[in-house]
């Protein structure tokens, strides 16, 4: 019995382990609602290619019955970018497609612009880029339409990229700058990578060595920062590839192969980034050879073209064939050499790859003895063509930038109407002109006007303000002079009044020491109680004295108290201060507690008009016997210190604070409110 209570124990627990594989099977295998999570999986680059296609196409079958809502069409740009991530680029161009369709069919702007820069990327992996130039021109416009600057950025480098292609090396250096400020500007660190990466392209297009090598390492530089980008491994080796390039290009061969082996060491690319692999072993072969490594050259020249063939990559296998060709002529093996030269001429010029043509063909005007001067009228003749056949690619993709016939069309009526305009047309148009000058010079003036009038209001408010501050000063010390008379009053009262009716109280009890009888006791006792009055008299004066010392210790405090509570009750603003009672006001000179006085004003003036703040804070503190420190804050909306050009308000703020040889700083930022921070010296 026990032995077959185990026996059954163990099917139930065999059958609970299936049940729970089929369940977390079907996380990621499951219905629609678990599609994201499936698309999500499929960008794990640490999972094996083979798995990443399994979920992708996984992920597509479900995406056959979803209806077309703006959920649906967010996934199949995911479907396309997976696609693109894993170089099925076949599949990648239908997914964008079909999300073109879709977002085309509800007229949905955001999707539609993404779709046709994908179709656009689609092409330009293909190297057809008259096709990829159209569609990213259409892209731009509608992220144009959406302000989606991060997209259109990027959307421009990619334009900028095929006039790289297209040997438009200085166009495409003016481009890519531009690109890479705005790249900046947002902090788009992918874009700031590339960008340092493709000026040194188009500066080495351009033969500027030492420029190009500074941007490739800027590039291996910046790479660090991408550290949690999905092609970061192959983003670094990308940077030395091309770094390992110039300097084969120039001869340094050793540095080269450098470059190339830190590269290779980055990821096992040969079993996740063919292509990446293709180039670099090519590459460092190329070096190798140049070196005199004959044989380990031939190998790793052999197996680059094996990959490229695998891969369909046309102008990697015209490569591979013209490196393989160099190798044979250097072995002095003619026969081998003249076959592959001829695959690759014929290969380049089916796929109109001219540059690599043109180092076919010179080569086979040298060693094909047969064709010699076939070889040689065909190289004179790209020789001449090259730069028109550059040209005309120019003057298309700048065609390509109108989207429609009727532009054209529209363009050459406004020329036949432009050639029948009359002279008299153009007197009215010049008349015109001339009015519209005069008209905008004299709004111009009468604003000019308007604006020094109101400088000249606030000039003169400002001097009222001033005028205001010191009548009230003059105010506060007048007052001030009345207390201290009252005060030498009082004090001359104690020392004529009270000090003389105790010393005359003091005398007359004095006989008590000699005389104990009963007239002379009751004669003392109403000297008794009129000591109780003098006590009065003087707890009396003593509570004057006391609340006139501590008015007298805060004059300036009780003037600032009053502004912020004035302005702050009729503003509906919270204010708390927050002030050092260790500040003896009466060692501040009057001119700075004016100007002090003054930058107050101004400041809860400028949070009423512009902050929307609902709390102020006012921070007084002392530093040492020699300066104080202020702070003025709010919890308003802030403003961007780079774009908002300070007003006048500032400006005089900084010019007061310079008069007593203070120190001003003002930092604010959107939506966290604005400090004002002064230190004042005691002058």
């Amino acid at each position: 019995m026990i032995k077959l209570f185990n026996v059954k124990q163990f099917y139930v627990w065999l059958c609970l382990f299936f049940l729970f594989l089929a369940c977390q099977d079907n996380k990621y295998y499951g219905d629609n609602q678990d599609i994201d999570l499936v698309l999500e999986k499929a960008n794990d680059f640490k999972l094996a290619k083979s798995q990443r296609i399994k979920l992708i196409n996984q992920a597509e079958i479900i995406l056959l019955d979803s209806k077309n809502d703006s959920i649906t069409r967010s996934r199949y740009l995911k479907l396309a970018g997976r696609y693109f991530n894993i170089e099925d680029y076949n599949n990648y161009l239908k997914a964008s497609r079909k999300l073109y369709k879709m977002s085309f069919e509800q007229n949905d702007h955001f999707y539609s612009a993404r779709a046709l820069s994908y179709i656009g990327d689609y092409y330009y992996s293909k190297f057809i880029n008259d096709s990829a130039y159209y569609y990213f021109t259409k892209a731009e416009k509608a992220f144009k339409v959406l302000n989606d600057n991060e997209e259109l950025s990027r959307i421009k480098f990619s334009k900028a990229i095929i006039l790289i292609y297209e040997k438009n090396f200085s166009e495409a250096e003016v481009q890519i700058i531009k690109v890479l400020k705005r790249a900046k500007e947002i902090n788009n660190q992918r874009l700031i990578y590339d960008c340092y990466i493709s000026l040194g392209n188009a500066l080495d297009g351009m033969n500027y060595t030492k420029e190009s090598i500074n941007y490739y390492n800027l590039a291996i530089e910046y790479v660090e920062n991408l550290k949690f980008d999905p092609q970061y491994l192959a983003l670094k080796a990308q940077s030395y590839n091309y770094l390992g390039k110039v300097y084969s290009k120039n001869k340094q061969y050793l540095k080269a192969i450098d470059n190339f082996n830190q590269a290779l060491k980055i990821s096992n690319f040969k079993a996740n980034e063919l292509f990446m692999y293709a180039n670099l072993i090519n590459n460092k072969a190329y070096a190798e050879m140049h070196l005199g490594r004959l044989e380990l050259a031939k190998v790793k020249f052999e197996e680059a073209l094996q990959v490229r063939q695998k891969l369909e990559n046309i102008p990697g296998i015209v490569s591979s064939k013209l490196m393989l060709s160099e190798y044979y002529l250097l072995k002095k093996d003619t026969l081998n050499a003249v076959l592959g030269l001829r695959y690759a001429q014929k290969l380049a010029a089916a796929n109109r790859i001219y540059e690599d043509e043109l180092k076919a063909v010179r080569l086979l005007s040298k060693i094909d003895f047969d064709k010699k001067e076939v070889y040689y009228d065909r190289y004179i003749g790209l020789t001449d063509s090259l730069q028109n056949v550059e040209r005309a690619n120019r003057n298309k993709f700048a065609r390509i930038e109108f989207e429609t016939d009727e532009i054209i069309d529209q363009k050459k009526s406004i020329q036949e109407q432009n050639e029948k305009i009359s002279s008299q047309i153009w007197f009215i148009l010049a008349v015109s002109i001339v009015s519209i000058l005069v008209l905008g010079l004299a709004y111009y003036l009468k604003n000019q006007r308007a604006r020094y009038r109101q400088l000249q209001f606030e000039k003169t408010q400002q001097e009222n303000n001033e005028e205001i501050y010191r009548l009230m000063l003059r105010q506060q010390t007048l007052i001030e002079e009345v207390r201290r008379n009252e005060k030498k009053r009082i004090s001359q009262e104690l020392h004529d009044g009270i000090m003389s009716k105790l010393t005359s109280t003091r005398l007359n009890l004095f006989v008590l020491g000699k005389r104990n009888d009963e007239e002379t006791i009751k004669k003392c006792l109403g000297y008794i109680d009129n000591i109780q009055n003098i006590e009065k008299e003087i707890r009396s004066i003593s509570h004057n004295l006391n609340k006139d010392s501590i008015f007298e210790a805060d004059s300036f405090k009780v003037i600032v108290e009053n502004l912020f509570q004035e302005y702050c009750s009729a503003t509906e603003i919270n204010y708390n201060l927050n002030i050092d009672s260790n500040i003896v006001w009466s060692n501040v000179d009057s001119s700075t507690k004016m100007h002090l006085y003054r930058i107050f004003q101004e400041s809860l003036q400028n949070i009423f008009k512009y902050s929307d703040a609902e709390n102020v804070y006012l921070n007084i503190q002392k530093i040492n016997d020699e300066s104080f420190f202020i702070k003025i804050e709010d919890d308003g909306v802030g403003f961007d210190l780079k774009k908002t050009t300070k007003g006048i308000g500032f400006k005089n703020m900084k010019s007061r604070v310079k008069e007593f040889k203070g120190s001003f700083k003002l930092d604010s930022q959107i939506g966290k409110g604005t400090i004002i921070e002064i230190v004042t010296p005691f002058i």
